[in-house]
């Protein structure tokens, strides 16, 4: 099935393109690898990304994002790809983003929300605790305590883990409506 842009998302892509081009070109990729970078990407770039909104992408206008949909945020993506710059775009733009926006809990989407959208905060899920995702299987538990929560179990493969200001770990939870919640730590 071909994916047909609006004028919009066309204009979305050129301008990503023409960022990305430009910002963040291979050779981009290459210095991190050779200086053997330990975050992995650049955060003035980020930065940089996040002013163009991409960091925004799903976040809520209401908490200063762009309020756009996926299908804007796979435009991003694909032009991210196509510069192999390693950016948390899918760990925080995407994933934190809407499993802030979609959370019952407001106060924690309203403190983390407008800084992922401003490139301020990267945020990781923390779901897998096998090399197979397999999010029917989690194992993780969360019981509630006087003070909130504990959390016990283990995790596997956190995207941007190793430099996340916020991870939401997703657990078993008794006390949630389908037994599995997310937990922002």
């Amino acid at each position: 099935m071909a994916l047909v842009l609006s004028e919009e998302q066309t204009m979305l892509r050129d301008s990503a393109r023409n960022f990305l081009s430009a910002e963040a070109p291979v050779t981009h990729l290459r210095a991190l690898r050779d200086n053997k970078d330990a975050k992995g990407f650049s955060p003035s770039l980020w930065q940089r990304c996040a002013e163009m909104g991409f960091a925004g992408v799903l976040v809520p206008e209401t908490s200063g994002g762009l309020g756009l949909t996926l299908t804007d945020a796979v435009v991003i993506a694909e032009e991210i790809g196509r510069t192999l710059a390693p950016l948390p775009f899918l760990s925080s733009a995407v994933l934190g983003a809407c499993l802030l926006a979609a959370s019952d809990n407001v106060a924690v989407a309203a403190r983390w929300l407008p800084e992922i959208a401003a490139g301020k905060a990267v945020v990781a899920v923390a779901i897998d605790e096998t090399a197979r995702h397999r999010p029917a299987s989690i194992s993780t538990k969360a019981t509630a305590h006087a003070a909130g929560y504990k959390i016990d179990g283990e995790k596997v493969l956190v995207l941007d883990g190793h430099v996340a200001d916020l991870l939401i770990v997703v657990a078993r939870s008794w006390s949630a409506p389908s037994g599995i919640a997310i937990f922002a730590v």
